[in-house]
């Protein structure tokens, strides 16, 4: 790094540790370390300011896409595969943000770009290999583009002639030479290859149910490499915002729910899934992120809690599945977090003793949020742990309620005693150790039987 991106970083970076201090946490969706990210994990109008020159605003950002390109890659080491370029639309310029390095961005496109011309742009995506895609939604095409050495040029565009032409796309994404795109006006997604020939058509009619207006859609295949489950789907937000639909297209199979679900005003908007194909969905008329499993079980509504994480009409959403960072584009800014998990509603009743069999039992529920490695142990009022239910236990995310029992030798002495219930969970990926939880019950007493 030369000098002069040296200065800039270390005087971004006072500036940043100003506006931070006490700054927000979270737990399902956390905030990176200052060493990590020196601060930086909200940017809003003084960063842009400062990185554009006072060149550039924040007006109406929509979709956002993170990627680690093939010709950014090191492949002789693993310090930079955190490493991530990552792509804004400001709908209100008609451009591109997105960053050359931690101290330089770059700006793209525009309403009389140079380049290319963007006309109510609403989501954009791409693969490694450089390739990237802009739903276009005002001039009814999308526009392929390609990344190379920190520049963006333009590559062509994808629209139909005559009366099977796109109209409005509002959602797009691209795996395996393929182009996933959200023909919203005419109630279908068209596949095509990324020189635009058309491969197939899915909808309006979908195994008796009818796609109306899709506007947002990502997928989760096989090629992606970093998915735990087999199960490969594409997940669509249709019906003005008021449906989630999973869709199989190798089985057939779909699932939908609405949004009146959640017994809200508001809507759907952008939508993303990670490792383990939970799928996270923007609300930006109630400032939270809906966060459901991959059978779409609804799991926890993020930003509500008043002493943690709250956003600003969060829109657009991107998540690097290999490490869990995840991006969002808000009314004026950008946000960034890991995955993480919590541990919500923690209760524990029951404790017993079975001297005859020479166990411990107890009831315990709880809500957890993310896949994670969990610890279950009773610890004294000095905070020692005397015995666990669990230890390194993969748990998937969801409610748990059950009654937990071990062999307990010694048991005569925890009769004697003042216990607490611990549960301790950490993510199976971010950083464990920075995002582990630890929830304690209330004092217990334990009964013999």
């Amino acid at each position: 790094m030369r000098l002069k991106e040296l200065v800039l970083l270390l005087m971004l970076s006072l500036a940043v540790l100003v506006l931070t201090m006490g700054g927000e946490s979270g737990s399902t969706l956390a905030v990176p370390p200052w060493t990590h990210c020196f601060g930086m994990h909200k940017i809003t109008q003084f960063h842009l300011d400062i990185y554009s020159g006072y060149m550039e605003k924040f007006s109406d950002p929509q979709g956002i896409f993170c990627i680690k390109f093939e010709s950014k890659d090191d492949s002789t080491s693993r310090n930079d595969d955190d490493k991530l370029t990552v792509f804004g639309l400001n709908r209100g310029n008609n451009d591109i943000i997105y960053n050359r390095s931690l101290t330089s961005i770059g700006i793209a496109g525009g309403e009389n770009g140079a380049d290319f011309s963007l006309n109510n742009p609403r989501d954009i995506c791409g693969d490694p290999g450089g390739d990237l895609f802009v739903a276009d939604t005002g001039n009814d095409r999308v526009v392929h583009l390609r990344y190379k050495d920190d520049q963006i040029q333009y590559a062509g565009e994808i629209c139909f002639p005559g009366e099977d032409t796109l109209s409005e796309p509002m959602g797009v994404d691209a795996c395996n030479g393929l182009v996933y795109i959200a023909d919203t006006g005419n109630d279908r997604i068209i596949v095509t290859r990324y020189d635009g020939t058309p491969v197939k058509v899915i909808g309006p009619d979908v195994s008796g149910n009818r796609i109306f207006r899709p506007s947002s859609l990502r997928l989760a295949v096989e090629e992606d490499g970093w998915l735990y489950y087999g199960d490969y789907f594409m997940a669509v937000i249709d019906s003005f915002g008021q449906r989630l639909w999973k869709i199989n297209e190798k089985s057939g199979k779909i699932q939908i729910i609405r949004y009146n679900m959640q017994g809200l005003q508001g809507h759907f908007d952008h939508l993303d899934s990670d490792y383990y194909s939970n799928i996270y969905v923007t609300d930006p008329d109630n400032d939270i992120i809906h966060k459901y499993d991959r059978n779409l079980r609804f799991i926890v509504a993020i930003g509500k809690d008043p002493d943690g994480l709250s956003f600003d009409e969060p829109r657009g959403i991107s998540i690097f599945r290999r490490f869990g960072q995840l991006f969002i584009t808000e009314r004026k800014g950008v946000r960034y977090f890991w995955v993480g998990t919590d541990i919500l509603d923690f209760k524990a009743s029951g404790l017993r003793l079975y001297g005859e069999e020479k166990k411990c039992g107890v009831q315990v529920s709880f809500l957890l949020t993310e896949h994670s490695m969990l610890d279950i142990y009773l610890e004294d009022k000095d905070g020692k742990p005397v015995l666990y239910f669990m230890k390194d236990y993969l748990l998937p995310e969801g409610r748990f309620v059950k009654t937990l029992e071990v062999q307990c030798q010694g048991h005569e002495m925890l009769a004697k005693c003042k216990l607490n219930l611990v549960a301790l969970a950490k993510p199976t990926y971010s950083s464990g150790d920075y995002l582990q939880i630890c929830r304690k019950s209330d004092p217990l007493t334990a009964s013999m039987r």
